[in-house]
């Protein structure tokens, strides 16, 4: 090979090896998320926590133009219930390319997971506005009208999912829902049944729910008796029917004590607690103080010491007349401490608690902070079971995955002043049956941690609606 010959092969060898240099140190705008290892073997030393994951991501470059590495990257935080950083990335997707629909779609649950429904709406309606065809994204719409609590809106929705694909449960099941929630009960019961293939137990038992959730104690039982002749080993049928039956017995006691409170209320021609604090004048208009008052009050109704919270909400509603969170708290408490005082609940027997006796906890179960984990390796598993949870009113903070996959059995932990709520969690997940109390929970917010299993893959489909 001549000199001149030489000097061009180097040449152009270093060329080559520049631009390789050059490709290798950009992001690649095809590449596959679930590709990349986020956690390490054992071998290979300890797993990234969620601050290395997120310092490691920080360090990614997102090729500027490319709309399908910001879905990505929006996906894995929205897993990882990231929704703001999911909602950023999302936004980033949709100034691309408008077009987007997937991204409208993924932006919509996240407003819907941080209580964002409006603009949840705006987004699955931008998505049904680019294609109507595509039933998942009607019934999210459906689902968020469902959060908002327009009902209606929700059935039309889901009416449309329906008519796009009208085999898929899942749909099936969430027009159920909202049409029992709208009040055509009898159309939600024909829906239920056709969702659980013709099983008018299975009916039964989701009518049930509803109507306990919506305070409606004796139809809730007539709908659990029903499930339970028709299946009488059904489990949940029993459970409900104890719990419908003791709702009852303190419904009553509470209507009996209010006709009373009233009744001597106009006796003496005084208005209630609550007309009174909206309708006094006598003190000037306090944000501030009304503010004070209200948290001291939820505190101690968080406490269940619920005649003094009672007062405090009282308190907080003379600062500010016009605070509805006031009023509503105040109307709660007042209804719980009548509940307290009651001589028919005080030794109401509750489920198979070892001391067998309701305590003042019990009624703010709805407070206690509560995690659920995933022990069981199911994509999304924490978070339709956290969202099943929330429906039936517990108050759930945070999603995680467990330390390994391998639970075979689920299991709540519970710190020892809240077996109540691990209780009433087993009673609304029957599979959930080891529990194990400790003296303190790592996170000062989490009071109740709840560890999926393998055992309840079998029975996912009935706690994803």
């Amino acid at each position: 090979m001549t000199p001149t010959k030489k000097n061009k092969y180097f040449y152009w060898l270093a060329t080559i090896l520049l631009v390789l240099t050059m490709l290798v140190g950009c992001y690649p705008a095809n590449v596959s998320w679930s590709s990349l290892k986020f956690w390490q073997t054992a071998k290979q030393g300890q797993a990234m926590d969620e601050k290395a994951v997120a310092r490691f991501l920080s360090q990614i470059r997102v090729r500027p133009g490319n709309p399908d590495a910001h879905y990505n990257l929006a996906s894995y935080y929205q897993e990882r219930g990231l929704y703001r950083e999911a909602i950023a990335e999302y936004d980033k997707v949709v100034r691309i390319d408008p077009n987007y629909i997937k991204a409208y779609n993924g932006k919509g649950i996240c407003h819907d997971q941080i209580g964002e429904h409006d603009e949840a709406i705006a987004c699955f309606k931008r998505a049904v506005t680019l294609d109507g065809t595509l039933e998942y994204v009607w019934n999210n719409l459906c689902y968020s009208y469902y959060l908002k609590g327009n009902y209606q809106e929700a059935v039309t929705a889901c009416e449309q999912a329906v008519s796009i694909n009208s085999g898929n449960i899942r749909i099936r099941n969430n027009l159920a829902m909202v049409l029992a929630m709208s009040g055509q009960y009898e159309r939600a019961f024909k829906e239920f049944t056709v969702a659980g293939g013709g099983d008018k137990t299975y009916a039964h038992l989701k009518m049930a729910a509803i109507y306990h959730d919506k305070a409606m104690f004796a139809k809730a039982y007539e709908h659990y008796q029903s499930a339970q002749t028709l299946t009488p080993d059904s489990e949940t049928a029993r459970k409900g029917l104890i719990a419908s039956r003791e709702m009852l017995k303190i419904a009553e006691a509470v209507s009996k004590q209010s006709d009373a409170a009233k009744e001597q209320a106009e006796t003496m021609n005084l208005p209630t607690a609550a007309q009174a604090a909206i309708k006094s004048t006598s003190n000037v208009l306090d944000e501030k103080k009304a503010a004070e008052e209200y948290v001291f009050a939820q505190k101690l109704f968080e406490k269940g010491a619920f005649t003094e919270a009672a007062q405090h909400f009282e308190q907080s509603l003379t600062y500010n007349p016009s605070l509805k969170s006031a009023n509503k708290g105040m109307t709660a408490a007042e209804a719980l401490a009548k509940i307290d005082a009651a001589p028919s609940t005080k030794n109401v027997a509750v489920g198979k608690s070892q001391n067998g006796y309701r305590d003042k906890t019990s009624y703010a179960f709805e407070r206690v902070g509560i995690e659920i984990s995933n022990g069981n390796g199911k994509r999304h598993m924490a978070r339709d079971v956290g969202k099943y949870l929330r429906k039936s009113g517990f108050n759930v903070v945070s999603l995680s995955n467990a330390r390994h996959f391998k639970h075979e059995s689920g299991s709540i932990i519970y710190e020892k002043d809240y077996k109540n709520v691990a209780e009433a969690i087993s009673a609304s997940i029957p599979q959930l049956t080891e529990m194990k109390e400790v003296n303190k929970s790592p996170r000062s917010n989490i009071k109740v941690k709840v560890v999926i299993g393998k055992d309840l893959v079998s029975s996912r489909e009935q706690y994803r609606n």
